[in-house]
């Protein structure tokens, strides 16, 4: 059982303002800073009930930032959509979004002639949530516009997949897929040492290498763990710090970790119990279906898939291991290394 006042720390989810490069904390750096409202689609951003008279148009927008650029102003708001989270703005009609990417479209085909007109869309496996019918329609506004590229980038694989990488998928062959691996391990070891020397906390090569090896391959993780060993760290970051780090880290999350353990189903639980005491290769065979207490490889089978397909679990080469350092962590740190309860 964990203490009163190490459940309470578990919970306490740190400021904004702890991360020196969060825009809350440069923005508390300034006396004063001034933004714009930018309005997004008609009627704009606004919790006041008088109408509105702007409008979304290209021209206009483009005339709003320029004035607020030349008056001194800091930076320019779009439209919030914060519904979702019971706060105000406005969600974007079907119709809307169709021309709002109809317009960006337009627009690179008129620059195209002088320059290559490139359209970039991060995350693009989150388009779904927008509406069904926006891969069809980017389908179309692609093969429309011929001088236009399209770059979709995404960090779910299985959803990427899904959308251009299968037979029937809404951009099944419009693109060529380009997996991209992790940063070579010593370019990111010297670019852990130099952050951490120019901001008075040095690292040797071995202990970045090592904070690389549990919180990588992927770069944001990696330098979330670097950075709360920097903060755990009075002068120089070792391996105790890094140590100290990860569970500072993962009590972070604990809430949200919390949840997303409970949601799975009790099988799916004990194989990411398992896989995070150990990444384990041979996980389809009748030996650990035993020491996750389901009935056959077909089952582990079945919960594998499910974990897989929300990225719960990944492969590592041949072995199977829980995706996310920071969970697999957890996992450990609150039930130990077993699969199972005794």
């Amino acid at each position: 059982m964990l203490s009163e006042s190490r459940t309470n720390q578990l919970h306490q989810a740190p400021s904004p303002l702890s991360f020196p490069d969060s825009p809350l904390s440069r923005a508390v750096k300034q006396p004063m800073m001034l933004g714009l409202f930018l309005p997004t689609q008609t009627g704009g951003f606004s919790q006041s009930t008088l109408p509105r008279s702007t409008k979304w148009e290209f021209d206009y927008n483009r005339d709003l930032t320029l004035a607020a650029e030349r008056y001194g102003f800091d930076f320019v708001f779009g439209l919030q959509q914060w519904v979702g989270k019971g706060g105000f703005g406005g969600d974007l009609a079907p119709r809307e979004l169709d021309q709002v990417l109809e317009d960006v479209y337009s627009l690179l085909a008129e620059d195209a002639p002088r320059r290559p007109g490139v359209l970039v869309l991060d995350e693009f496996q989150a388009i779904t949530d927008l509406d069904e019918h926006l891969p069809s329609l980017l389908k179309g506004l692609a093969d429309s516009y011929r001088r236009v590229s399209l770059i979709l980038a995404g960090s779910q694989r299985h959803l990427m997949e899904r959308l251009t990488g299968s037979s029937g998928a809404p951009l099944y062959g419009m693109a060529e897929p380009l997996g991209l691996g992790p940063v070579e391990t010593n370019a990111m070891v010297d670019y852990l040492r130099q952050r951490a020397a120019g901001a008075g906390k040095p690292m040797t090569p071995e202990v970045a290498g090592r904070l690389i090896e549990i919180a990588g391959p992927i770069p944001n993780d990696i330098q979330r763990l670097a950075y709360c060993a920097y903060e755990e760290a009075d002068g120089a970051i070792g391996n105790d710090e890094v140590n100290q780090g990860m569970e500072e880290a993962a009590s972070h999350s604990d809430a949200t970790y919390a949840d997303l353990f409970s949601g799975r189903s009790p099988g799916q639980r004990r194989v990411l119990r398992a896989l995070a005491a150990q990444p384990r290769t041979e996980i389809f065979s009748a030996h650990f279906a035993r020491e996750v207490q389901l009935a056959n490889a077909a089952s582990v089978r079945k919960a594998v898939d499910a974990l897989a397909g929300t990225e719960f679990v990944a492969r590592d080469g041949d072995a199977w291991k829980v995706a996310d350092p920071f969970f697999r962590y957890w996992l450990t740190w609150i039930f130990g290394a077993t699969a199972c309860d005794d």
